[in-house]
């Protein structure tokens, strides 16, 4: 109740600065973001959604669209950021080592259970346990970004149950350059730039960035550590730093689309681990990596027909010197993991007459991984590894030499796909359904339907429906998760092994919604869904084959293993009421999203529990922003969450402290001042995260941490 009351007063003292500092003067120059209505919003097209270029108003999906001007005028620095502000998400800044920052999107990790395409095509490495997402995503390339809520299997295959999410980037008209720096709170630093170029029929868009900080903006002491180690001594938190960079290029000639990005990011590898057991203290354990795409892209149509093909190259390299510390052992433990992944796809888009319309596609991937490693006692040499090569290192060179192979696990394999979609459409009434099989080569193959519908029963009003089936592929990180230690005795301690008869999780969905447009700046949806996972991925228990392990010291070693029993359901509830020029002489817009989670689980002990893990039972977001004065824009994004549990494996784990989070409210802040010239537009701006500097999850929790308040000022310039 304080948490809610304490939610009551921020929210009068925004509404009282914002009344208060009223100008008389009308905004003369405002961003095109405000200039369009919700009406305008509704109209805009997007192909994520169905394949085909729909309106939003006629897809039986919840969409959210942020566009380039909310991306701009909120600076945001990374993908989480933004993600962070729309209906339904709660995120983790910082995350994991390992995932960078995350996101929770209807009660799932989105990192894992989120596909993110740019110009829709798949970003994430098949290697990786979930997308790896710091600020190595260049946000000053991008038009806007698509978010499509809900599994879509259907359509794009594994790893589409919470979701799409598709980055369009920035294709201007004319010449432009766009520079930009940031500096803000421990030692962060961010310097951006994009510029494109138009010859005849041809255009050059060339972008890139870096950011550090020298130290996390984290809460380092009081109840975010466990106080002691499992010795009993003092758990130390030293500096730790971050970075990230990126540069990219695209060429548009005529109907192809040609694209190179380079990302890199490290974080501290000890982020989410336990400080009971790991070194939390030596800067120099980062986990970092690289993520190179490449890229071609080709369309045209043909009287009824429109086709579409691309070819991408995704190239991942995790950093030889990625290594944790943990207190049993002196010296670091480095990892190493590599993938390479060739995806092509052809879809057609066939307009049978002006209802009907069809969309189908042939997709095939081949991919080569070395899977994450061992702990190995020295930094991998990435020269030995080559693309799609199935070579294992010398025994005894990188671990113990009775350890042997363990924990090389080089592989090759493929997934070929079909999809078909059929929409039938007019005024009133919208029918969709497809149908999408993969044949995977290290799994069964899967079948996944979708039905969606939409009715308009008004001009402004609407109602739709949809059921999918999407399922999860058990990424290489978790079939060859690999662990063990030799004892020093002729014997060796077996802590996690492979499990390669891991099959994918199941999930289902049903969803309804309700639009209402009361006029073209106001609008109400209220959208509540049904989700359901089984065949859960989770940790258990696999005999160990003597043949196999000889040299085992038990009979038994943890593993990933599917859990038949388990079962995870959520049911929600999404409220979204916006409001555009509710205030014209300062253009004052506003946004509220109310979610509501509620759920119940069966873990792999057949313990039965009363909530969803992970997600908060309520989830409020209030957005304002206004001109106040000419060329002066302000906004406040304030967020409240309930209590929530973190990733327990017993029901009576739910009744220890650690285990469960407090709610929080945060109030973020941005201000910035244009100064347009004869030589351009500067921008001066201000960003306030976490204003009353609340504290809430933490590492000790393993689950959403976040930074503490944290200041932010730039400039940016274009011409």
């Amino acid at each position: 109740m304080k948490v809610i009351s304490r939610l009551k007063v921020h929210i009068l003292i925004l509404l009282i600065f914002l009344l208060t500092n009223i100008s008389s003067a009308l905004a003369q120059e405002v961003e095109k973001l405000f200039k369009m209505d919700i009406e305008d919003l509704m109209n805009i097209k997007v192909a994520v959604a169905s394949r085909s270029a729909r309106s939003i108003k006629d897809l039986p999906s919840t969409v959210h669209i942020i566009t380039r001007e909310e991306i701009l005028n909120n600076n945001y620095s990374s993908l989480v950021d933004a993600l962070k502000d729309i209906p339904g998400v709660k995120v983790s800044q910082p995350g994991t080592g390992i995932h960078g920052e995350k996101y929770l999107m209807r009660g799932l990790w989105g990192n894992n259970y989120a596909k993110i395409l740019v110009n829709g095509i798949p970003i994430r490495p098949s290697v990786v346990d979930g997308m790896p997402i710091g600020e190595q995503i260049n946000m000053k390339n991008i038009e806007r970004i698509e978010v499509v809520y809900g599994p879509a299997s259907a359509l794009y295959g594994a790893d589409a149950l919470a979701g799409i999410i598709n980055i369009v980037t920035f294709n201007p008209e004319e010449d432009m350059v766009l520079l930009e720096t940031s500096v803000g709170t421990s030692g962060y630093i961010s310097p951006k730039f994009f510029m494109s170029h138009i010859n005849k029929n041809i255009k050059l868009n060339i972008y890139g960035g870096y950011s550090k900080r020298d130290d996390l903006n984290i809460e380092k002491d009081g109840e975010a550590f466990s106080q002691t180690n499992l010795f009993g001594g003092e758990v130390k938190i030293g500096r730790l730093p971050s970075e990230s960079r990126n540069i990219g290029i695209e060429i548009m000639f005529k109907n192809f689309h040609l694209s190179f990005d380079h990302m890199y990011r490290y974080d501290p590898s000890s982020l989410e681990q336990d400080s009971r057991y790991y070194i939390w203290d030596n800067p120099d354990l980062i986990y970092g990596e690289t993520i190179q795409k490449a890229s071609i892209n080709h369309s045209f149509n043909i009287h009824k027909l429109r086709l579409n093909s691309f070819v991408s190259y995704l190239r991942y390299r995790l950093d030889t010197d990625s290594a944790f510390g943990m207190i049993f052992y002196p010296t670091p433990l480095y990892k190493f993991t590599a993938s390479d992944d060739i995806l092509f796809e052809e879809s057609i888009i066939y307009e049978f007459n002006e209802y009907l319309e069809f969309v189908g596609g042939l997709s095939y991937q081949y991919s080569g991984a070395m899977p994450k490693s061992n702990d190995l006692i020295k930094p991998f040499d990435d020269e030995f590894y080559k693309p799609f090569s199935k070579d294992i290192p010398e025994r005894g060179i990188y671990q113990a030499l009775l350890l042997g192979d363990f924990g090389f696990n080089p592989l090759t394999y493929t997934n070929f796909a079909g999809f078909l979609q059929g929409t039938y459409s007019t005024k009133m009434f919208t029918l969709m359904m497809g149908i999408r099989y993969d044949n995977h080569s290290e799994y069964e193959s899967k079948v996944n339907p979708r039905l969606a519908a939409l009715y308009n029963i008004t001009k402004s009003t609407s109602i739709r429906a949809s059921y999918n089936q999407a399922f999860r592929a058990p990424p290489p990180y978790k079939v060859y998760n690999s662990i063990a230690v030799d004892n020093g005795d002729g014997s060796i301690f077996y802590i996690l092994i492979p499990n390669e008869a891991l099959e994918p999780e199941k999930f289902s969905a049903f969803e309804v919604g309700l639009r209402h447009l009361f006029n073209k700046n106001t609008s109400l949806e209220i959208i509540g869904y049904y989700n359901e996972i089984s065949s859960l991925i989770t940790s258990g228990r696999k005999e160990l084959d003597p043949a196999q392990y000889p040299y085992a010291d038990g009979t038994h070693a943890n593993a990933d293993i599917n859990s038949l029993s388990a079962k995870s359901i959520l049911n929600g509830i999404d409220v979204i009421v916006s409001l555009n020029d509710i205030f014209k002489p300062v253009n004052v817009n506003a946004s509220f999203y109310l979610s509501y989670m509620n759920g119940r689980e069966t873990l792999p002990n057949n313990d039965k529990i009363d909530v969803f893990r992970n997600a908060p039972e309520i989830l409020v977001k209030f957005r304002v922003n206004a001109t106040p004065l000419e060329n002066f824009y302000v906004g406040f994004d304030s967020i409240y969450s309930s209590e929530w549990y973190a990733r327990v494996y017993s029901k009576a784990d739910l009744s220890v402290p650690e285990n469960r989070s407090d709610g929080y409210f945060t109030m973020d802040f941005i201000a910035h001042y244009k100064i347009p010239s004869k030589y351009g537009d500067f921008r001066l701006y201000l960003k306030v995260n976490n204003a009353f500097d609340a504290s809430y999850g933490g590492f000790k929790y393993r689950d959403n941490p976040q930074y503490k308040r944290s200041f932010y000022f730039g400039i940016r310039y274009s011409f």
